[in-house]
């Protein structure tokens, strides 16, 4: 394997994002806290919270051995706005940009800088991920991390992969730094831009997807932003998204075409019911797509009531042949 240039947790930067959820930020330090890798630095990057955010963060700042720094912005400046803030800041060679309502296992900083001494030459790093509902409590059960992973050398490949519904979760994501500054684009798709930022990154080296859900855990509460249905996702953004996979996808091998054909109508249903539609809405929106917009043949069949759902039955049944495509790799 390539393996130039080995990095220590102490080439880490986690940026830990935030806006008015001061319990669930505790957790996520928390888990910060718990990491069995030392030597990272934390920033907290506050959204002009008003909800005691600040005092939390000021409570819990002894207790971290290493740097530390709190960025609370006088207003607030959006999501997009606080995250190129924090790349901005970000001052070691890789940075993590995680939520303030996720959970990273004690493991996971001390897997990654393994994988990505192992790999070389990552890019980005990112983890499959579980789900845990907040108001079902508790504490998570964190169980011993395996060391499998998938590694992706071209930009194609792990976009074929995501579009094939291969988990990989943003807010776990570790950067090389340099290559996230030089290849992040303006965000033209909303709330739906995750999947590319970590794309774009893979253009200067490879992508690495730790295998093992039980390494990030994504926590389903009331209040996320993917819960709320008046800020999108718009028709254009939901455009916007699926002409980058056609550009990235039928310009690559015959699988990566296969993968975009089989997978678009499956995320333009899917992301039109994010943002609030119905299946009556749903089948309305797949119907009226044109062709400038990217949309074909499947996405009119998907408008069809009952045989639209069975083929979309068939279709997200028949993407699961990733599992035959990419294997994990130990690290």
């Amino acid at each position: 394997m390539d393996t130039p240039d080995k990095i220590t947790a102490s080439d880490l930067e986690v940026c830990v994002l935030t806006f008015n959820r001061a319990p669930l930020l505790r957790q996520a330090l928390e888990s910060l806290l718990a990491q069995t890798a030392r030597g990272f630095s934390v920033s907290v990057y506050d959204n002009a919270s008003s909800d005691g955010t600040a005092e939390t963060v000021e409570e819990m700042r002894p207790r971290f051995e290493g740097e530390f720094r709190y960025v609370r912005h006088p207003k607030n400046i959006g999501a997009d706005a606080n995250f190129h803030a924090a790349l901005a800041g970000a001052s070691r060679k890789y940075a993590m940009f995680m939520h303030d309502d996720d959970l990273a296992n004690p493991e996971y900083v001390e897997c990654a800088v393994a994988a990505i001494n192992s790999f070389g030459n990552v890019a980005v790093l990112a983890s499959n991920y579980s789900y845990m509902r907040v108001e079902s409590g508790g504490r998570v059960e964190w169980k011993s991390a395996s060391r499998k992973a998938f590694a992706f050398e071209s930009r194609e490949d792990f976009a074929a992969y995501i579009f094939c519904d291969g988990r990989a979760s943003y807010s776990s994501a570790i950067y090389r730094t340099a290559d996230l500054r030089a290849r992040n684009r303006p965000n033209v798709y909303g709330k739906i831009g995750d999947t590319p930022v970590m794309i774009d990154a893979t253009g200067g080296g490879k992508a690495v997807v730790l295998a093992d859900k039980n390494l990030f855990v994504y926590r389903i509460h009331a209040g996320q932003d993917s819960k709320n249905t008046s800020n999108g996702p718009t028709r254009e953004e939901i455009v916007n998204r699926n002409r980058l996979f056609k550009e990235i996808l039928m310009n690559g091998s015959r699988a990566h075409r296969f993968a975009y054909r089989i997978s678009y109508a499956e995320w333009l249903a899917r992301h039109i019911k994010f943002a609030g539609a119905d299946d009556r809405r749903k089948r309305e929106f797949l119907a009226s797509l044109t062709a400038g917009e990217t949309a074909g043949m499947m996405s009119k069949a998907y408008s069809v009531p009952i045989a639209g759902e069975f083929l979309r039955g068939l279709i997200r049944a028949f993407r699961m042949l990733r599992k035959l495509l990419w294997r994990p790799e130990s690290f």
